[in-house]
């Protein structure tokens, strides 16, 4: 499978993972545990692995988010964090 290839089909599962966690979110009973915390975990996961292998070339088969975090070149970090604070501001009415 061509490199491009991969890495939109790890990012379309991840956007699936984190849609479905926003759906669920909120619907499910506490008591029977989180589900939608853990698929936006898997969400990030794959996210954190795509990342990863567009820097590198490889998936890395570790499930230590900080370890893959450290894989990524500092560019790819900074530019991961400053995406992740405009995500983060409340959307304006």
């Amino acid at each position: 499978m061509e490199r491009i290839e991969l890495a939109k089909r790890m990012m379309a599962s991840a956007a699936d993972y984190e849609r479905s966690a926003r759906l669920l979110a909120g619907k499910v009973d506490p008591r029977y545990g989180e589900a939608s915390a853990h698929l936006s975990i898997l969400a990030l996961e794959i996210a954190l692995k795509c990342a990863s292998f567009l820097a590198t070339g490889h998936v890395p088969r570790s499930h230590e988010y900080r370890r893959i975090w450290q894989i990524l070149p500092r560019q790819t970090r900074d530019d991961v964090l400053r995406r992740s604070k405009l995500r983060a501001q409340p959307e304006k009415s």
